[in-house]
């Protein structure tokens, strides 16, 4: 919190909400009776108050206890309000500290997010307090925020959907299929068929920038090194299928075979460096060395070495 935490009516009223007993009477005094027979008020400990958002900034959380409510952990919450000034985002400031409170909670190992009790104290100037509790009433268009916040988000399961409905998805079709179906074995099929959808030439109408289709494509070789070893003949089915774009696909050709053949030469290194060593090895167990000796001579695994024709 700001500054005003400081403040000495804040302070005492801290002070006063850190004695269990006193944070007890104060909840059985303001909380309906229904909700008081739930909470366990004999499992009430405080608890450390300090919390970390994200993007560092410290927050002071005034007073939290952890508690029994029907039996699951949860928490009780108290923030203590003091200011000539109240804060219009008071219930979004809220939520703030609740979600930062549920990340420490998960943090120390729970699986499920706990019950937050969040009560606010307030004994300032004007009277009486001036703004909503609601955090849906911070929101600037209030009838969309009810609408639409804190449901359930919105779901899209590719690997449910047919590919015969992602194909209606105009553009965003081609991502999506190929989301759903970046590890598959048939690779090269795949990407004629991708290529071969309306909605590529759509894409490739629409979304002038290289940029994209050299990230989709780069996006689709590095799922395995045999896929970047087919690149030219991915970059051929591509010139064949997009006639009108020639120019695009050898702006983008050129870009992925300068970004791959550094790692095609690197590898091809290393592969002759593990044949060379293989050779060794071989000619090391014909000339009847033991097994134990050449693996420590070659540092190849045994299993390896059994397996060398």
């Amino acid at each position: 919190m700001t500054s005003h935490v400081f403040m000495p009516h804040d302070r005492f009223a801290k002070v006063s909400l850190q004695e269990v007993v006193i944070a007890r009477a104060f909840l059985q005094a303001h909380l309906e009776k229904d909700l008081q027979k739930r909470i366990h008020f004999d499992s009430m400990r405080l608890t450390n108050n300090e919390f970390v958002l994200p993007h560092l900034k410290q927050i002071h959380s005034d007073v939290v206890y952890e508690c029994q409510i029907d039996n699951k952990a949860s928490y009780v919450y108290f923030l203590i309000e003091h200011q000539s000034s109240p804060d219009e985002l008071m219930a979004f400031r809220k939520l703030q500290y609740n979600v930062a409170l549920m990340d420490q909670h998960v943090k120390k190992g729970n699986k499920k997010l706990p019950v937050i009790l969040s009560l606010c104290l307030y004994n300032g100037k004007p009277s009486p307090y001036p703004h909503s509790s609601d955090v849906l009433d911070c929101f600037e268009n209030v009838a969309l925020a009810k609408e639409i916040m804190f449901k359930p988000f919105k779901l899209i399961d590719l690997s449910v959907l047919d590919d015969q409905e992602i194909e209606q998805h105009s553009i965003a079709a081609l991502f999506e299929l190929l989301l759903k179906h970046h590890d598959t074995k048939q690779f090269y099929n795949f990407m004629k068929y991708l290529t071969g959808l309306s909605q590529f030439q759509h894409m490739l109408k629409a979304i002038r920038n290289d940029n994209y289709l050299v990230s989709m494509l780069q996006y689709a070789l590095n799922s395995g090194d045999e896929r970047r070893q087919s690149l030219e003949h991915i970059l051929q089915m591509l010139s064949n299928a997009t006639p009108k774009h020639k120019d695009q696909i050898m702006n983008v050709a050129e870009r992925l075979r300068n970004e791959y053949k550094p790692q095609f030469i690197a590898e091809g290194v290393q592969q002759g460096i593990e044949k060379g060593i293989e050779k060794v090895a071989k000619n090391m167990l014909l000339a009847g060395e033991s097994v134990e000796k050449v693996s420590r001579f070659t540092g190849l695994s045994e299993t390896h070495l059994s397996q060398i024709e």
